[in-house]
């Protein structure tokens, strides 16, 4: 990554509150108010500074700034402002964080001739608590997440550095309740994501185009919850809809998700091992998936047919074979014939496919590894597997 990729995402992620750095030293004129200070303090991230801002008013617990504007010394590209900044009800705790009641910014924008540019409209968060700058410099070990009650962001607008090009009308996030630092409990939701097929360059990805769709219009809804006590994790309703394309929707559920799992989520992605040993513990109690077509389907297999020089039936039934052929390697006849007939059915007729997973006891993560490598044949028992197409 760039130098101005990482501070273009370094401050993309500080306002969503996942934050980049408290910053270094000053370099900024004071002004003279402690919780202005505080925050453009904060917004200077380790491979930026704030270049100048407007003015610095006050009414009652409200710290108001403008025309913020933030630039990166190692890209003369790069540049990002803030029209307007509300500090609402700002204090520094005896931890040394800062702490807000909420955080309202109008009108950023993000530009760099290498790495595209991004805009917000508007953005607000509550109950916001920041982490010092001593935790941040020690990374992961300084448990240096920011808190907040809710996140509502609306009116994106990114152009990648390859002039893609993606527009979201709304983020909106609510954090329920907190054991401590931990959340229990939390729904979101992105709606109208919309991306202008002409602009996906991605030379594997599908030909948007060529099914017919000029742009492509996204929601995502959905919500987790997560008990210390129990160790129970559960995914809700995260569903996707695509306009014209169809439905998928996913629900999860996990027991043995200790607190110590929570807390090093952020590390097991990029330390496999550490991953391996933290969910040793962990066991699958359920998973379903379901998928609602909305044409997508019909216009995928039109698409292949017409590449492979056949006709939609014709190619369907390549499809089942190829799997059929997959599916006999796991020598279970009963379950290769009702994924089989599952997904024939769904194909030659697309309305509905649903994959569940409902074990008769909580799965070990570690017994399905070792099953998939020792003995695939059993896995559709120990899962509890089914499969079934347009009921």
């Amino acid at each position: 990554m760039t130098r101005s990729q990482t501070f273009l995402t370094t401050t993309a992620l500080l306002l969503s509150t996942t934050l980049a750095s408290l910053g270094s030293a000053q370099a900024f004129e004071p002004t003279g108010n402690d919780v202005a200070d505080a925050f453009l303090n904060l917004l200077e991230a380790e491979q930026g500074k704030v270049e100048s801002y407007g003015e610095v008013t006050e009414s009652g617990s409200t710290v108001s700034i403008t025309s913020i504007k933030l630039i990166d010394p190692a890209d003369d590209t790069l540049n990002v402002s803030i029209d307007s900044t509300d500090l609402v009800g700002g204090k520094k705790l005896e931890s040394g964080r800062l702490q807000l009641d909420s955080l309202a910014l109008k009108k950023l924008s993000m530009t760099s001739d290498r790495d595209g540019s991004m805009s917000i409209e508007d953005f607000k968060v509550t109950d916001l608590v920041l982490p010092t700058a001593a935790e941040l410099a020690n990374g992961p070990a300084g448990a240096a997440n920011p808190s907040y009650r809710t996140l509502d962001i609306s009116t994106i607008n990114i152009v990648t550095e390859e002039n893609e090009n993606v527009q979201i009308a709304r983020i909106e996030t609510e954090i329920g309740d907190m054991v401590d630092d931990l959340p229990t409990s939390m729904q979101f939701s992105i709606s109208d994501v919309t991306l202008d097929a002409s602009t996906i360059s991605d030379e594997d990805a599908v030909s948007f185009q060529e099914m017919g769709y000029e742009k492509i219009t996204l929601n995502v809804t959905g919500a987790g919850k997560w008990s210390p006590d129990s160790e129970l994790a559960e995914l809700t309703d995260l569903t996707i809809n695509g306009a014209d394309m169809g439905t998928l929707k996913l629900n999860m559920s996990f027991g043995g998700v200790s607190r110590e799992v929570i807390e090093k989520l952020d590390d097991m992605g990029e330390n496999p091992q550490m991953a391996m040993s933290l969910t040793q513990n962990v066991s699958l109690i359920g998973v379903t998936i379901d998928v609602i077509d909305g044409s997508l389907t019909n216009r995928i297999l039109e698409q292949e047919a017409s590449k492979s020089g056949v006709d939609k039936s014709a190619y369907v039934e390549q499809q089942v074979q190829g799997l059929n052929l997959l599916l006999g390697a796991l020598n279970n006849k009963e379950f290769q014939d009702k994924v089989s007939t599952a997904v024939s059915s769904f194909l030659n007729d697309p309305q509905s496919l649903q994959v569940v997973a409902a074990p008769a006891n909580p799965v070990p993560f570690a017994q399905i590894m070792g099953t998939v490598m020792l003995a695939p044949q059993g896995l559709p028992k120990i899962l509890g597997l089914d499969v079934k197409a347009n009921q």
